[in-house]
């Protein structure tokens, strides 16, 4: 079952954008009603996520200067339900296209990765002093995704590991990304985002 809300390194993931322009957008008050506030934590629901991923189409997309002046249009335009595209008029003769179809479809694409790998490692206090552990194992993560770190081959592994599996594996990297250990390199598991706009001339094809 897919989280309610998840972490800011987690959206980070989700939306295909940097930790850091998570917490600016939390910081500056830029993600209306998507933000959920947990004791310390600051957790972010499909809303927040979805418009992280549509800034950073308008941050590709559209120069600094310009930003301001279509900020406001195209804040209305994102939580407006029903919305097949999204146009921002430029000027006199362009068009800002935003297919809101692409970017909900890898978003949720994404969710739905980020569900299933966690829901492959535990966290049990009683099982490995409450080290991340694959699920139904006593098997810790990170050692498993240290192997891989150095080369360490996807078949010799689960030889060596026969509770393991393909998908296992695939989480324990997935988890070491968005829960990273202190002093430890970040794993980058980002694909070349979707081409999902387009700039297009008023009156004319795209």
């Amino acid at each position: 079952m897919n989280p309610a809300v998840i972490s800011v390194r987690e959206a980070s993931f989700v939306a295909g954008v940097p930790v850091k322009m998570v917490n600016k957008a939390i910081d500056e008050a830029k993600l209306r009603r998507g933000v959920v506030r947990r004791r310390r934590e600051r957790l972010l629901n499909r809303e927040g996520v979805l418009q992280l991923a549509f800034e950073k189409e308008l941050e590709q997309r559209i120069s600094t200067e310009l930003r301001p002046s279509v900020r406001a249009g195209f804040l209305k335009a994102i939580t407006t339900a029903g919305q097949a595209d999204i146009e921002i008029r430029l000027g006199d003769s362009l068009v800002l296209v935003i297919e809101r179809k692409v970017i909900e479809a890898l978003v949720d694409r994404r969710w739905q990765q980020l569900s299933r790998a966690l829901s492959e490692i535990a966290e049990d206090p009683e099982v490995q002093a409450g080290a991340p552990t694959f699920k139904g194992t006593r098997v810790l993560v990170w050692p498993i995704v240290e192997a891989l770190g150095q080369g360490e081959t996807v078949a010799k592994l689960l030889k060596h590991y026969p509770a393991l599996t393909r998908d296992k594996l695939d989480a324990a990297k997935l988890y070491a990304e968005v829960h990273p250990r202190r002093g430890r390199p970040k794993i980058d598991l980002r694909h070349a985002a979707q081409k999902s706009s387009r700039i297009v001339r008023t009156g004319q094809s795209a």
